[in-house]
């Protein structure tokens, strides 16, 4: 007696738009590492991708378009990465410190591919070029600096922040300070030692921001 095979369900058109879409995002981002923003093709990311050099045009329409779409699509591998570290930073200076401490291991990955590298590509070209791409990057440094800003308040809030702090504008310093200490370590390749670096923000950070009328609390 045979016993049959179970039959495969055939994906849903929605479902090989998506895989197609990852599949062309994730060439993107390999080749804004290699090339930078302004060698990128799209024919050379359907090339990449394992498709035609016409299908990112189909789903993106234009370079603008698909740039656009791996900015947000870098953007929310790292909120989700954030959002599912285990175990849950506490709100307040931890978050502030695990978020620091995510950001710069991403910096550190010895992967040229890594999507921290295309981010702080596109992050230049849009700073630099003040192109299609600004927008998106100004939307991206609201949401960074606000959630800092939030974890600054909870934390001085409850008594581990130092209550003098001004939330804006720390939060502004701190996103400042890592986007310039990536830019240096994308720079510098082996020549620094990012984990060394990464712990020393990390404490710079602490340091800079408790509250030490409440010792025990970090």
């Amino acid at each position: 007696m045979t016993t049959a095979s179970p039959i495969r369900r055939r994906r849903t058109q929605q479902e090989r738009r998506e895989e197609a879409e990852e599949r062309l995002l994730k060439a993107a981002m390999e080749l804004v590492t290699l090339k930078g923003v302004a060698g990128l093709t799209l024919g050379e990311v359907g090339e990449r991708a394992g498709y035609s050099r016409g299908l990112p045009a189909h789903h993106f329409g234009n370079k603008e378009g698909l740039l656009r779409a791996l900015a947000t699509y870098l953007r929310n591998r790292f909120s989700e990465a954030n959002a599912n570290r285990t175990p849950k930073p506490r709100a307040g200076l931890d978050a502030i410190l695990k978020t620091i401490d995510l950001y710069l291991l991403n910096a550190s990955s010895a992967d040229r591919n890594s999507p921290g590298r295309a981010f702080h590509a596109i992050l230049t070209e849009a700073t630099v070029t003040r192109g299609v791409l600004l927008a998106d990057v100004q939307a991206l440094n609201r949401t960074t600096t606000g959630f800092l800003e939030m974890q600054l308040r909870a934390g001085i809030q409850s008594g581990e922040i130092r209550p003098e702090i001004d939330p804006v504008a720390q939060a502004t310093v701190i996103a400042g300070m890592l986007r310039g200490i990536v830019s240096i370590l994308f720079a510098e390749d082996a020549a620094v030692d990012p984990d060394r670096v990464r712990q020393q923000a990390i404490e710079m950070v602490r340091q800079a921001l408790a509250n030490p009328d409440q010792p025990g609390r970090i």
